[in-house]
């Protein structure tokens, strides 16, 4: 018995001890708004041992702005408070054995996003208070808090300095096409290359004219940015050009778009399930008037007003060592013009695992089903719009019946995907190593069908079928290791290195048929006459491998060394690989002397190389295709290229400087020169040489740019109940070609042209001098210029936008955005061809006029100079100054939670949002035209630019949602 009471004694002592050791001090706190006093909900506290940065525990704030942090052992604490909207803030405590201690954090607002880490290079990161080249970032999630976006595009558009997003018309799905700083170099499409959660994906238009293949309606393609769910984007950050991009070789000349979708925090565990419900409309935009089109009110007439539809339900939160993000997004979208449609079906699931202390483990995975179906327009004779703007009598070539019977019909299924493993170990710190694999495949199906027993120019009465398919695979692998070092308590070091591999292959597959007995049988075997076919398939691959130094004195200056050598399986066989350097710095003058009311102040400058690789066949020197003719199967030349061909080369040197007043206002300024070389330009055969191909791609061209982006900032309102945010972004570009070899490439009908010594794409033409007589004063035609001159540009001069953010009585959110475009020129092919066929008032009535006027008379010279002025065959007379700036986006958001919680006495949702929302409100432009951002040739030719050809306008779009999250 003795012996049981002493076992339980000392049992009851290491019980004790073990308690005693294990017992927990904690750390409470409040989180506020410095200025307003408001308690700030969501925000995020890390804390860690002094002098590691490793973080040892973390949480977020409650709805009434508390903390609680429960810690195993007495210390000294560093604890960090970041919350979105407001910088930073770092404050140290010292936890006393057995007691509790208290911090609380008073938040500065950050007007600029100093605090912001944003990306600014490969595997390179940096808050944006010491970032040395210009990055944009954009907070996607807010943005769709307030506005409903169908795509990429609209997300973007008049938020970002320096980048322009526009659709090529106003189908759903269509084409969308980015210009960032101009458009960068000669060669390629002009477009960015766009990473998801570190996949590099397909960021192309099929389909249109121009597009290497697909079926063309017209002139409008489908997208494959319409694919992407904007509901899924958490932030989209933008690398300019190869100042910044350096890093990303070949691939990032046009500047690097990287978007991050969203996921579960990492602090606490917690269960979050939200519901999105979005229903609208489209409608026309700007109806055509009959004082310019003589068939104003048919036209007018085959619009319709078209639904949409969007459900989206998400499951956020953590668990243990798992965080996660599930969500499905459904829309259903009409266009204004039967049948456009789109439907898209997106399916997300991003997870990541703190498999351990070092190691972390993100997994992403994206399924997506589109449907669409495209309306014929552009330069196409059974196109809607054809049908009813030119002619006199509507519908003659083609009548309304058969075009409403044309059916084609495009479905994609996507995944994109990626794995990324983190190992951060604990026996180096400061070393940390990165390995991402990406997949993106496409399976995308085209079927267009012209159905018998209908008449069609150019098919009959017999009936076409034409179907494509594209298979479309991008893998990429990202690897890099990095080591931060602390030389000092001032001088700290970065060092990294790493590698990009990227594999893109494609399969193609066409046939189309024709000839059909029965409106009931359409499939390809059911067509008695044999069109075509054809399948190809194309592959190529890049690889990259990099160094980076980073030097970081004082956070007040920061100097970044890098290079990069590229090697392309498309390059020539004696230039296997390329360099691309990059140097960069930054210099913090606020933390040099007392500034007064100037609390940021950073310079910074940049220059970096990057390039355009070659075409898929511009290094084989000999390619043949076959060919099927009369004698038989044979092989044709179908292309002679160039062995020694290299990339064009862009160099980019960047200045601009970032400031911020009162913690209140800013500007963020950049100002940038690019010079492309080595530009890849076609150079003629003789016919004397035999080689009955047109060109060899020939590295002779050159093309410099130049212009700046700004951006202003200002919150002059900032109180518990109101706050009013203003953004002012002003940008202007100027591009000049200076050789492209002696040779001139024209596109556009015969206006467009890139010469030396004008801008690219820029029209050119004859100009109108004005009306010829005859001896006795008859009018007899137009006089023009004896030498072709430059007649304007489609790539405007000055763009920008005006976006204002108010939030008033606590709980309500209005927001605006205009942009605005400026110096640019438009084409204006449908009104030249209403002058051909006799549907422009216009031209009619100053034929009119003329014949009631007697020759001679100055009236009569008036008359003629009018008339000449609608001369159709003069090109250059429909060449339009089209600035224009446009009311982009109004919404209104009542934040409903509060309310709805205090009417039942409890919580019952952690967030209830319902909008009202409208895009494309109003335009306001002096072109003749119903839209001037629409382009006939869809969004990705760089040659022809500007075009509007019987174009369908982009529409107006209403939007009432509602969002709540338990």
């Amino acid at each position: 018995m003795k012996s049981l009471k002493f076992f339980l004694c000392i049992f009851a002592c290491l019980a004790f001890l073990s308690l005693e050791s294990f017992a927990q001090a904690t750390i409470t706190g409040v989180v506020t708004d410095r200025k307003t006093g408001e308690k700030l909900v969501g925000a995020t506290i890390r804390a860690s041992m002094d002098g590691s940065s490793k973080v040892i525990t973390g949480t977020n704030t409650r709805q009434d702005g508390a903390f609680k942090l429960n810690l195993v052992k007495s210390g000294k604490y560093t604890l960090t408070c970041t919350y979105i909207g407001y910088k930073n803030l770092t404050l140290s405590v010292d936890v006393k054995d057995k007691s509790d201690a208290t911090v609380n954090f008073n938040m500065t607002a950050d007007v600029m996003g100093l605090d912001e880490v944003v990306v600014t290079g490969v595997a390179s990161r940096n808050a944006k208070a010491i970032a040395d080249v210009s990055v944009a970032r954009i907070d996607a999630s807010d943005l769709t808090e307030d506005q409903n976006y169908n795509d990429l595009n609209q997300l973007v558009t008049g938020k970002i300095p320096g980048v322009q997003a526009q659709v090529s018309s106003g189908n759903v799905g269509g084409g969308t096409r980015f210009t960032v700083r101009g458009g960068g170099g000669l060669n390629g499409n002009g477009q960015p290359v766009i990473f998801i959660d570190g996949v590099r994906i397909t960021n192309s238009e099929i389909g249109a004219s121009g597009a290497t293949a697909g079926i063309d309606v017209g002139g409008q393609g489908y997208s494959t940015l319409s694919d992407l769910n904007p509901e899924d984007i958490e932030s989209i950050e933008i690398l300019k050009g190869p100042a910044g991009a350096a890093l990303y070789g070949t691939s990032g000349s046009n500047g690097v778009v990287l978007i991050t979708t969203k996921k579960g925090k990492r602090n606490t565990d917690y269960y979050n399930v939200g519901v999105k419900y979005t229903t609208g409309w489209n409608e026309q935009h700007t109806p055509y008037s009959d004082d310019k089109v003589a068939s104003a009110d048919v036209a007018n007439s085959i619009f319709s007003d078209g639904a949409l539809e969007e459900m989206g339900l998400s499951v956020q939160g953590k668990k243990g060592t798992m965080s996660y993000y599930f969500g499905y997004t459904g829309r259903d979208e009409a266009g204004i013009l039967y049948p456009n449609e789109f439907q898209r079906n997106s399916f997300r699931g991003n997870f990541s695992v703190a498999a351990s202390e070092e190691l972390n483990i993100d997994v992403t995975a994206n399924y997506v089903m589109t449907d669409g179906v495209r309306p014929i327009n552009d330069n196409n004779i059974t196109g809607w719009l054809g049908n009813v703007i030119l002619l006199s009598t509507p519908f003659s070539f083609t009548d309304s019946t058969a075009i409403s019977n044309i059916y084609d019909n495009i479905d994609n299924n996507r995944f994109i995907g990626s794995l990324s493993i983190n190992y951060l170990p604990k026996w180096m710190e400061g070393l940390s190593s990165n390995i991402t694999l990406g997949i993106d495949n496409m399976d995308f199906n085209n079927e267009q069908v012209y159905p018998p027993n209908f008449n069609y120019s150019g098919v009959g009465i017999s009936g076409q079928k034409t179907v494509y398919s594209r298979n479309q695979t991008n893998f990429n692998i990202n690897f890099d290791i990095g080591y931060d070092w602390q030389i000092s308590d001032d001088l700290k070091m970065s060092t990294g290195i790493g590698s990009q591999l990227f594999t893109f292959q494609q399969k193609h597959f066409s046939i189309f048929v024709n000839d059909f007995s029965s409106p009931d049988l359409l499939n390809l075997n059911s067509g008695l006459t044999f069109g075509s076919a054809d399948d190809w398939r194309r592959e190529y691959r890049e690889a990259g491998v990099f160094f980076r130094q980073d030097v970081n004195f004082k956070d007040f200056l920061y100097v970044t060394g890098a290079i990069r050598q590229d090697y392309a399986s498309v390059l020539g066989s004696e230039s296997q690989s390329i360099i691309y350097p990059r140097l960069s710095g930054a210099l913090r003058i606020d933390k040099l002397a007392d500034l007064g009311p100037v609390n940021f102040l950073k310079i910074r400058s940049g220059w970096g190389q990057s390039g355009q690789l070659p075409g898929f066949l511009s290094a084989d020197a000999v390619r043949w295709a076959s060919s099927n003719a009369g004698p038989g199967v044979g092989a044709v030349l179908s292309s002679i290229g160039n062995p020694t061909i290299e990339p064009e080369s862009i160099n980019e040197i960047e200045f601009g400087f970032e400031a911020e007043i009162m913690n209140a206002y800013g500007v963020d300024f950049t100002y940038y020169m690019q010079f492309a070389t080595n530009s890849i330009v076609p150079k003629q055969n003789a016919p004397s040489s035999g080689l009955t191909v047109n060109s060899v791609p020939t590295n002779v061209g050159e093309i410099q740019s130049w212009g700046f982006e700004s951006m202003f900032y200002a919150t002059p309102i900032r109180t518990t109940d109101y706050q009013l945010d203003l953004r002012l972004i002003v940008n202007m570009q100027q591009n000049e070609i200076v050789n492209i070899g002696g040779e001139e490439i024209i596109a556009g009908f015969g206006l467009e042209y890139w010469r030396e010594g004008d801008p690219r794409s820029s029209f050119i033409g004859q100009k109108l001098v004005g009306a010829s007589f005859d001896a006795d004063g008859n009018y007899i035609g137009p006089e023009l210029s004896d030498d072709v001159e430059y007649l304007g540009n489609p790539l405007p001069q000055f763009t920008g936008s005006f976006n204002l953010d108010f939030r008033f009585l606590k709980d309500f959110h209005f927001t605006a955005l205009l942009d605005y475009a400026a110096g640019v020129h438009v084409f204006n092919f449908t009104r030249r061809f209403q002058a051909v066929f006799g549907t422009s008032v216009e031209a009619n009535n100053a034929s009119a006029a003329l014949a009631e006027l007697n020759p001679g008379t100055d009236e009569y010279r008036a008359a003629a100079e009018e008339v000449a002025r609608w001369n159709p065959n003069v090109l250059s007379n429909f060449v339009e100054e089209a600035d224009w700036m446009k009311l982009r986006e109004l919404s209104l958001r009542w934040s409903a939670a509060r309310t709805l919680n205090d009417l039942m006495g409890r919580k019952v949702v952690s967030s209830l949002n319902l909008i009202a929302s409208v895009r494309n409100v109003a335009t306001f432009s002096g072109y003749s035209g119903i839209d001037p951002e629409v382009n006939t040739f869809g969004s990705r030719t760089q040659v022809s630019r500007g075009v509007d050809f019987l174009t369908l306008a982009t529409p107006r779009t209403f939007n009432f949602t509602v969002n709540f999250t338990l």
